[in-house]
């Protein structure tokens, strides 16, 4: 079988793992991610109403004109409408398939672009390591996160196709400036990234910085302006759609990242937290806790792995490093054994360590190299923690050329060095297939009981839903416009509200408390408003939540 034959047997098998994966996800409303959530919500307002969909309105106007208590955590305020911070290409592509298929409809763009990814991996996997071109496009597909990525709703997978293509179009430039039309679609390709995720900037800047590092003298600087030209160029498409939203070259996304960056640009605290999470944590929750030294111990497998990997020739010890691979399958062992949120790069793809396999410096491994180490290191100092996810999905373009990196690493070993790896590096392979299907499970469970609390909501008797975190309620964006959402974030805010709903006569309200069991329902009960009060007239728990539905009582009640 020819190898482009057995790279298009492994996409069409991939697609239709996926495409059930996908189908399987699509059977309940609620998303294990609020991102997630919003992007429907977005997407279903672009179906609905167009390009007035890119913003919403204030549902609680006439209770809180002055938006207070809008949940605004997505959202950035232009006048009276409420526009979505995020970049609008996702939903306005999934737009159409949303109206034709449904839910199902949200994942097509994702899930394609994985495909797509999985191509040019494949087309560079075969130079590297020829016939062996459908394993990185299967490697890609079913050993990394990128399978998660394809079948939920959000916004990366198309980015890191784009981004992927800037680095397949640079390296296939062969790195001389006379490949001009190469060179300049590369950075196009970069620059329309930034149509879906701001990673983009940093990934331009790594390709450019790459390809000085890889390029020969004479073509160094010719090269990286061809590749400034290409990535402003794309620039230049975002930054249009920017000014028409926001009124903002750069959208309200970026400049506050930037405005992130310059309030704490000395916090190294911040960024050594970030380095941990997107490398080496087990347990998301146990990071938010605190809880890294047990994280640091495990990382210490993939530390030992990589200097017995990189710092000797694993040719003239193969069994010294063989015994590296073999310590990051137990300690994976361990992570994934434990059923917990993993957001460590390794640990999700343990394969990838593979990729420290000592080998002479050349233009391509220099290339690749540089370009993970200057776009990791960016999203490592620029990046929030990211919220619940699986696998560090920040870094999610790393994975690609993790995949040509480990595919040379393996290209590079002596016949009698890849028998002697062939068992552990078996196992790593089988882990990380595993990884993919914890992450799966993880999702799915998420999405399970985002649907059971969904419901709840839904089934509330009172039409005003006043919760008590502004992030927390946009995971009920599925039920916006059915319920009107206002978020409180301190007892403060609460007995505020709730003075406005009595001003405005709001007859009945439900109170969604983030302590839950821990709330006293009486601090609602002794805020007063013109000799009218609110009493506890239902305390129930279900789907995960505890609501607390108050009628009003006094003078104000109709």
């Amino acid at each position: 079988m020819a190898p482009a034959v057995r790279t298009l047997v492994v996409l069409a098998a991939a697609a239709a793992v996926l495409g059930t994966v996908a189908s399987w996800f699509a059977r309940v409303e609620g998303h294990w991610s609020v991102d997630s959530a919003v992007w429907e919500l977005m997407t279903r307002e672009v179906a609905r109403r167009g390009w007035h969909g890119l913003w919403v309105e204030n549902l609680a106007r006439n209770v809180d004109p002055e938006g207070r208590f809008f949940p605004g955590f997505f959202f950035v305020r232009v006048d009276d409408r409420y526009h979505f911070s995020f970049q609008p290409a996702f939903a306005l592509l999934s737009a159409p398939l949303y109206q034709a298929f449904g839910r199902l409809g949200l994942v097509v763009v994702p899930l394609v672009a994985a495909l797509v990814v999985g191509w040019l991996v494949a087309q560079q996997t075969e130079k590297i390591l020829p016939g062996s071109g459908w394993a990185g496009a299967a490697a890609l597909l079913f050993l990394t996160p990128v399978l998660l990525y394809a079948v939920t709703v959000w916004n990366h997978l198309p980015s890191v196709a784009l981004l992927t293509l800037a680095a397949f179009l640079t390296w296939r430039s062969g790195f001389h400036a006379g490949q001009r039309l190469a060179l300049l679609a590369g950075g196009l390709a970069a620059g329309l990234a930034l149509l879906f995720r701001n990673e983009a900037y940093l990934y331009g800047a790594a390709t450019v910085t790459a390809w000085i590092l890889a390029a020969r003298p004479q073509d160094r600087w010719r090269g990286a302006l061809l590749l400034l030209a290409g990535f402003a160029a794309g620039w230049a498409v975002q930054a249009a759609v920017n000014w028409q939203l926001f009124g903002s070259l750069f959208g309200p996304k970026a400049e506050s990242v930037a405005a992130r960056q310059a309030a704490g640009a000395l916090d190294l605290t911040y960024r050594l937290w970030n380095l941990y999470l997107f490398t080496a944590a087990p347990d998301f929750s146990a990071f938010l806790r605190g809880g890294v030294g047990e994280g640091l111990l495990l990382f210490a497998a993939v530390v030992l792995a990589a200097a017995l990997l990189g710092l000797q020739d694993p040719d003239r010890r193969p069994w010294l490093a063989a015994a590296g691979l073999w310590a990051v399958a137990v300690a994976d062992a361990v992570v994934l054994a434990r059923r917990t949120q993993v957001t460590g790069f390794f640990w999700v793809a343990p394969f990838t360590v593979v990729a420290f396999v000592r080998r002479p410096l050349t233009p391509p491994r220099v290339f690749l190299w540089t370009l993970v180490l200057c776009f990791g290191a960016g999203v490592v100092w620029t990046a929030s923690h990211g919220g619940f996810q699986w696998g560090p999905r920040y870094l999610l373009a790393l994975y690609p050329l993790g995949v040509w990196l480990t595919a040379d690493a393996w290209a590079a070993l002596a016949p009698t060095t890849r028998r002697v790896f062939r068992w552990p590096a078996t196992c790593l392979v089988v882990l990380s297939l595993l990884a993919q299907a914890a992450g799966v499970d993880h999702a799915d469970q998420g999405q399970w009981r985002a649907t059971q609390a969904l419901r709840t909501i839904r089934d509330l008797r009172t039409e005003y839903v006043l919760v008590g975190l502004e992030i927390f309620a946009w995971d009920f964006a599925p039920a916006y416009g059915e319920k009107i959402l206002m978020t409180v974030d301190s007892q403060a805010e609460l007995e505020q509200a709730v003075r406005q709903l009595a001003a405005s006569r709001i007859q009945r309200f439900t109170y969604i408390p983030r302590s839950g069991l821990a709330f006293d329902p009486r601090v609602v009960e002794r805020v007063r408003w013109g000799g009218s009060q609110y009493r506890v007239a239902r305390d129930v728990s279900s789907g995960g939540l505890r609501a607390v539905e108050y009628h009003l009582t006094g003078p104000g009640r109709r």
